[in-house]
């Protein structure tokens, strides 16, 4: 950097409210324990009888089928063994999908009204009041 590059740098600027630290680790648990959340309703949805019913082509359990390559075979027969040789059937993932999808939504609806109602001002000091339009006549 040359002699005048300093003067055009600007200068960092604090922010005037900080987050605290359990903030983020409270979003942290809760993108641990929202995937543990929606699994276990998909295992409820599965065993009871659930008012939402899947068709049944989603109860077949989930297999992968074989390639031409003896390498990547292993890997697929170990995984139809111990997914779908264990009860996965794609109804328990389109259960836990959905479920996860709404679990993260709920978040995002709540942490928007939180920051609604305790985040900073909408208007900081430099900001003008909005223009209020009187209704024509």
């Amino acid at each position: 950097m040359g002699y005048g590059a300093r003067k055009y740098e600007k200068k960092q600027q604090e922010r005037p409210w900080k987050v605290h630290p359990i903030w983020r680790g409270i979003g942290c648990f809760m993108a641990i324990l929202i995937p543990i959340m929606a699994w276990a309703g998909a295992i409820v949805m599965m065993s009871s009888n659930a008012p939402l019913k899947l068709p049944d082509q989603f109860n077949q359990p989930v297999i992968f089928k074989l390639t031409e390559y003896a390498w990547l075979n292993q890997a697929i027969l170990w995984l139809n063994a111990n997914l779908g040789g264990r009860g996965l059937n794609f109804s328990l993932v389109t259960y836990f999908v959905i479920f996860l999808l709404v679990g993260y939504l709920v978040l995002v609806i709540l942490y928007g009204v939180l920051y609604r109602l305790m985040g900073p001002p909408k208007y900081g000091p430099l900001d003008s009041p909005p223009i209020k339009n009187s209704p024509r006549r």
